[in-house]
């Protein structure tokens, strides 16, 4: 689990770090260490995707732009707690939507 290894100090489950999209982060740089440019963006746009999607997201404007109370309560308090299957969904390519990268791109 990298991101523990990276995490200082105990984020109590208040904080404004969701711990779930933490492991996300690091598992995304992780992945996209060895992609080319458009295989890391297309793994970017998925897990874009599923980040909007999940209850966490809500939960994080619900407290820090409707309520303004900047007391999310996430669905993780701990980095141990947050299961490898979960992290790995995010990048699960979503089969309503892709990313259409244009095949001139570099020319532009």
């Amino acid at each position: 689990m990298i991101a523990s290894k990276l995490h200082v100090g105990n984020v109590a489950s208040d904080s404004l770090t969701d711990l779930l999209l933490e492991q996300v982060t690091f598992e995304a740089l992780r992945r996209s260490a060895s992609l080319s440019l458009e295989q890391a963006l297309e793994l970017e746009f998925h897990a874009a995707l599923a980040c909007i999607r999940a209850p966490d997201f809500y939960e994080g404007v619900r407290a820090l732009i409707i309520d303004k109370d900047n007391k999310p309560s996430w669905s993780h308090a701990t980095l141990e707690s947050v299961p490898a299957s979960l992290v790995a969904r995010y990048f699960e390519h979503d089969r309503e939507c892709s990313l259409v990268i244009p095949t001139d791109w570099r020319s532009r």
